[in-house]
Parts: structure tokens; sequence; C-alpha cells
């Protein structure tokens, strides 16, 4: 094939990428929206990573080399959905879904938390308890991820003495707990700010496994903020308070305990947790500010002779 014809070929499907980009942008609900964006990239490769390569350029988002087609596919439903709560800050229109962080001037502030821990444990019906403010007393298995965003209301003082932010848009990920869907769970908190790490109050067994859990976030994340979530606070206990305190306070965490039926504590601690992801952002953009500058110093200054 000639590299005329390879151009045209790769015009075309730029074009054509394009185009569902638009048309997706005017779906209301976020699950349409993914539904849309995974049904129009194909299964095999090469035409897969082909497809989602440029879905990336007409997103402009950043490609790296290590980045597998799991992650790049989460990568533009995030965009797109972004772009959709973009559109409705200028226009008024209703809100989808949003992901990562952005700057102020283009929307309201961002962030992204993970909901984690063994299969039902709660983690669907905290997600619409504090997206929806609904309880749901029977939910499916989560299947790979679902997600859902909110505005959310935090005491910045308390994150930064030089924050702007008064309101923050948050998205949630709610991840599948079953044991052949953790490695793709560990895609969706690879990159969120904070991640809830869930547990069931009235379950030994679900805190016992609260060690795996966390070193999985470890191992697959760095500089996140970490959360231990107790559930079910309104039923009968088989882990205390002090208990599931203890093991956050030791291994680092912030702690939280919950009633998705009841609401109690729910919106509490996604405001901490808010708070603290807004107030680590900012540290890391000042530490990459520095590094930038001092960089940016070395290779100004003028270099000595050796005579």
């Amino acid at each position: 094939m000639s590299s005329a014809i390879m151009r045209a070929a790769s015009n075309a499907g730029h074009t054509k990428c394009a185009t569902a980009v638009a048309g997706w942008l005017e779906i209301g609900e976020q699950a349409e929206i993914e539904d849309a964006i995974t049904a129009f990239v194909p299964k095999d490769q090469p035409l897969r990573d082909e497809v989602l390569n440029s879905l990336m350029e007409v997103l402009k988002l950043e490609q790296t080399e290590e980045a597998d087609d799991s992650e790049k596919l989460v990568a533009v439903i995030s965009a797109v959905t972004l772009k959709a709560v973009q559109r409705e800050n200028q226009t008024g229109r209703r809100s989808v879904s949003v992901a990562g962080r952005v700057t102020i001037d283009e929307t309201l502030d961002l962030i992204k938390i993970a909901l984690i821990g063994d299969s039902g444990v709660g983690k669907t019906c905290m997600m619409l308890r504090f997206v929806k403010d609904q309880f749901v007393s029977s939910t499916r298995a989560t299947i790979g991820a679902d997600f859902a965003t909110r505005q959310l209301n935090v005491d910045v003082l308390n994150a930064s003495e030089t924050s702007v932010v008064q309101r923050l848009t948050v998205q949630v990920w709610d991840t599948a707990g079953q044991e052949q869907f953790q490695s793709l769970t560990a895609t969706y908190y690879r990159k969120a700010g904070g991640v809830m790490i869930m547990y069931d109050a009235t379950n030994r067994k679900s805190f016992d496994n609260l060690g795996r859990w966390v070193e999985d976030v470890d191992a697959h994340s760095e500089g996140i903020v970490k959360m231990i979530v107790a559930t079910k606070a309104d039923g009968s206990p088989e882990v205390s308070e002090q208990e599931g305190r203890a093991f956050a306070e030791q291994r680092g965490c912030l702690f939280a305990t919950t009633s998705s039926k009841s609401g109690d504590g729910v919106l509490k601690a996604f405001q901490l947790l808010a708070q603290h992801v807004l107030a680590s952002q900012e540290v890391k953009e000042r530490d990459q500010e520095f590094k930038r500058l001092s960089l940016s110093a070395a290779q100004a200054a003028p270099k000595k002779g050796c005579c």
C-alpha cells in the first residue's frame, strides 16, 4: 500500500473518530456513553489499538508506551465524559460523568475516587447514597467497574491555606470485588487521587482481607490517599470501630465509619477524603513547579571553564 493511500486511510479513520466523539457528547447518560464507546472500539488487534490511538489524538490525550488497551479505553471514556461536564458548566446542560483533575480555569476542580474491597461490602450502595442520596437494598454484582459523579462542597482551608477551590466535582468509581476482576480493578485506581478501601463491619472476613487490598493499592499506585471505610455501621458489628480505626492508623490511612442505609457518615467520609486528595495534589504541583524552576535555573547558569 502506498504512503498516500495509508495517509488517506488514517485521515478517514481520524474523521470517523472525531464524528463519533461529537455524537457521544450528545448522549445524556454516563452508562450509555460508556456503552457507545465500548461498542465503537473493535475487539480485535491491531485495529483496536489503531482506533484507540486515533480517539486519543482526537481528544488530545497524552499517550505512553506502557499503557495497554484497557487503560486507553478508560482514558477515552473519562475524557469524553469530562468534556460533557465542561459543556454543562458553559451551557447549563445536564451533567454526566468526569475523570481525573483539571484546572479551575477549565471547570470545577475534579478528583477521582475509587471504591474497592471484597464483593458484598456495599461499594455500589455507598456510591448511590453519595451520588443520588438513595439506598437500594439489593444490587447486582458489579462487573468490571461503574462510575458516577456529583459536585461536593468542601472546607478547602483545611486542605490548603492558598486554595481557591470551594466546590469540587468528584468522580466515584465502583469496582468489582470478585477475585477474577482484581487485575482490572487496579486499572481504575492506578491514577485515582483517593481510594476508599471498604469492609463490612458485620463481616469479619472482609476486614481480615483489608491487608491484601492495601498492599494491592500500594503496588499499583503512587501517592494515592487511602481511607479505610467501615460500612453497614447500622448492623450488628463483628468488627468494632476501635479495631478498624487502629488498623487504619497502623497502615497510614484515613478512617471513616458509614451506613449507606441511613446515610450516616457517607458525605463526611467523601468530604474528608476529598480534602486530603486536594491537599496532596497541591503539594505535588508545588513540588513539580519547584523542580521545573530549579532545572531552568541550572540550565541558565553560566558554565565555568576547566582552567
